[in-house]
Order: structure tokens, then C-alpha cells, then sequence
């Protein structure tokens, strides 16, 4: 079947927050983009299913300042460096913690920087409704690192997808929906040149010719029959990468989330969520078969429990009260039943189950979440080790995923 050809300047694969923050940055700077989207852009892959928005804290000297103490502190040699102010210390070991320490410290620090001069602010201003304390401060996990919900937590990807959407749309990117990228295009010395892509509405080929090409495919865990995420994030963008001769990193790392909903399948990704809750210094236990508490998180002083989860659900597996695929449960009876109405949007989730989320015990399974490596890139460019490939999101190897992240990376 002969391939329809297309040319264009920048040619950015994905459409999730990483992939619209790309293109329109793209766009932004005079370059002609076009979009090639497996599912439906805003609307499918990770970003819908993003429960919350990571900040970054108010820094301890004016922005300005700040942003030139790190560049100073970048600069000297690493035996000279004084130790970094305990306040930027802490969130950043916490920051770190939330990426199971497998990322680029310098990166967080730029990240931080930027989120609060530019993403942050820009939340309110573009209508996205942050949920706010009678102080007037965002409502936060107050156990932990401060996060804002977009409505409430488990709709803020929602929000968010929606919104970038209609950036895009409004900007005029071209933007080619249900079609598949599957072969990057070889260029001049061994450069990338564009890629390969099946339109599967209408079964056409395409080689789409690009000056530069932007892999924003997200994370991947769509190879297990228990997983989190949606048919879209199968491995292509790692697949493409690696034919292509890009390094990848750390994919012998797999995250794998100790309490989803066992049952129906269709509803396996409903995370019964065991890190710092929004209104409450309280999070859920974790309890066996046999109704005994084997884990009580709030214990552990972490923002991200998983492999803690998982080595106690070993034990219990073990001595034969629970099973990797049913016999545990989350409850949540510590938290405020008003905090947890007010607060999450998993609320609604259960009552269609005939679950009640503030007392019932909620049955748990092991759910493949992600692969915790990725596409190795310079962190100040989003750079491949391949000319003329770039990676923007999760689909690299620098950083776990999450809405602000993947927007910073989009706008490098």
C-alpha cells in the first residue's frame, strides 16, 4: 500500500498534557506542528485519569532571588556546594520520594522553579477550578506534599485534558486523531526524520516528514491483564525509540499500585488511594481477610507507600489470609466521612457500587501501574541521544509522570 506524504517542521506524537504543551510551545515559536494522536487528544491515555496536580512550596526568598541562588549553586563544584535551605531540602527529598528516587534531582529543582512562576498561576486564570480552604489557601494533602485537586481529587486530568484540548483547537494546530504512529523515519546521519503513521479510521498510511519529532506517548502498562492505564500506552513510543537507536533507562523497574478494586475488571484502574489525603492528616488501612489490621499507612512517614503496601500484602499472602488478587481490603474509617464526600471524587464511584466509601472495607487486587524507566533525554532540552528526536512526559526516563511535570517538559 503506498504511503500519502506530509510535511511538516515539528511533529509531536501523543496527546496528553505533555503532547499539547509541546505543540503549543511549538506553535508559539513560529514552527508549523502537527499532531498525531492513537487516541483522542485530552481524552484518552494517562491524562484524564490524573487524580491530582503536584506544586511545588512557596520558596523561602522572592522568585527572582531564588532563581539566581540555583543558578549560582548549579555552578560551583559539588565539594564547594553549602548545603541547600532545609525548607528546599525537604520538599525536595519529599518530591523525590514521590518518584521512588529513580529521577533527576537538578531536573525537580528547574521544575520547581518554573511551576511557580508559570503553571501554577495559570491554573486559576484559565478557568480550572482549584477547591480552596476559608483561608483562601488551595486545599491540600495536609499529610503530606502540598497537591491541588481541579475540581476535586480524581478529576483534575479530566479538567486539565479538557482544557489543553481546547488550547489546541483554538491555537489551529492540525491535529490527526485515531491515527497510530509505528516506525520514526530515518533522516541524514542517522537522524530521525518524521515517522511512519496509520490512520486507523480510514486505513490510509502516512510518512510524515518533520524537522524535529517529539515523543510524547506517556508511560506504559497496558501488557498486563490487571493494569491502570487505558489501550493507548502499549510501549510504542520505548518501541519507536529504541529502533530509532535512542537509549532507554530503568524499565527493569516496574511500579505496581497494592490496592486498586479487585472487582468488576472494567473498574480495576479505581485506585483505593493510600497517599496523604486532601483535608485530613489521616489515610486508609489496610486490612486481611480475616478482618485484621496488617497496615495502618499514616504510620509511615512516606508519600508514596506502594512497595511498603506490597511487601506487607507479601506477608499476608504468606500466612494464607489474603491472595495477590482478592482477600485484602482499604477502609477508610479514620478519615472524616465530610472530608471524603467534600474531597473525592471516588465517592461517586463506590456509591454506584453500593460501596460506602466512608465505612465499607473495599476488596483490593495488585495493579501493574507503570514502567518507572524510559527514554533516556538531556533534562534542559528533552534531547534524545538520536538528532532530531525529543521526548516530552513520562515516556522518558527522568521523571515518573504527572500533569505539571509533563507540561514543563512540553514547554522546553
Amino acid at each position: 500500500m503506498r504511503a500519502h506524504s506530509l510535511d511538516t517542521e515539528v511533529l509531536v506524537i501523543g496527546g496528553g498534557a505533555a503532547g499539547c504543551a509541546a505543540a503549543l510551545a511549538a506553535q508559539a515559536q513560529g514552527a508549523r506542528v502537527q499532531m498525531i494522536v492513537k487516541g483522542r487528544m485530552g481524552r484518552s491515555g494517562a491524562t484524564p485519569l490524573a487524580s491530582a496536580v503536584m506544586s511545588a512550596p512557596p520558596p523561602s526568598l522572592p522568585l527572582p532571588l531564588m532563581k539566581l541562588a540555583a543558578k549560582a549553586y548549579r555552578a560551583l563544584p559539588a565539594a564547594l556546594r553549602p548545603p541547600m535551605p532545609k525548607r528546599e531540602r525537604a520538599a525536595l527529598a519529599r518530591t523525590m520520594g514521590f518518584h521512588h528516587w529513580l529521577v533527576d534531582q537538578d531536573y525537580f529543582v528547574d521544575f520547581g522553579l518554573w511551576s511557580l512562576e508559570h503553571f501554577f498561576p495559570a491554573l486559576e486564570q484559565r478557568g480550572l477550578y482549584v477547591p480552596r480552604e476559608e483561608t483562601g489557601k488551595p486545599a491540600t494533602a495536609l499529610a503530606g506534599a502540598p497537591v491541588y485537586n481541579l475540581q476535586s481529587h480524581g478529576m483534575s486530568g479530566y479538567q486539565y485534558g479538557e482544557a489543553k484540548r481546547k488550547d489546541v483547537l483554538a491555537a489551529g494546530v492540525p491535529v490527526m486523531e485515531e491515527a497510530m504512529a509505528y516506525r520514526l523515519l530515518p533522516g541524514a546521519g542517522g537522524a530521525v526524520a518524521g515517522a511512519m503513521v496509520l490512520d486507523y479510521r480510514t486505513g490510509r498510511h502516512l510518512a510524515v516528514r518533520a524537522k524535529a519529532t517529539i515523543l510524547a506517548t506517556g508511560h506504559t502498562n497496558w501488557l498486563a491483564t490487571r493494569a491502570t492505564g487505558t489501550r493507548e500506552m502499549a510501549a510504542n513510543g520505548y518501541a519507536m525509540a529504541a529502533r530509532a537507536g535512542a537509549e532507554l533507562q530503568n524499565l527493569e523497574i516496574q511500579w505496581f499500585h497494592g490496592s486498586d478494586l479487585a472487582a468488576p475488571e472494567s473498574w480495576m484502574r479505581l485506585h483505593h488511594y493510600p497517599n496523604p489525603m486532601t483535608g485530613s492528616k489521616h489515610r486508609a488501612v489496610m486490612m486481611n481477610g480475616d478482618g485484621e489490621e496488617y497496615m495502618r499507612i499514616e504510620d509511615y512517614d512516606v508519600n508514596m507507600p506502594y512497595t511498603i503496601q506490597l511487601k506487607k500484602l507479601y506477608a499476608q499472602v504468606m500466612a494464607g489470609k489474603a491472595s495477590w488478587e482478592r482477600g485484602s481490603f482499604a477502609q477508610y474509617g479514620r478519615v472524616d466521612p465530610a472530608v471524603l464526600k467534600k474531597h473525592q471524587y471516588h465517592w461517586e464511584f463506590y456509591e454506584k457500587l453500593g460501596l460506602d466509601m466512608a465505612t465499607d472495607k473495599l476488596e483490593s487486587g495488585v495493579t501493574w501501574h507503570m514502567s518507572a524507566g524510559g527514554i533516556r533525554a538531556d533534562i534542559r532540552s528533552m534531547a534524545t541521544t538520536v538528532p532530531g528526536l525529543y521526548i516530552a512526559g513520562a515516556v522518558g526516563a527522568h521523571m515518573l509522570g504527572g500533569l505539571s511535570f509533563c507540561a514543563y517538559d512540553g514547554a522546553l
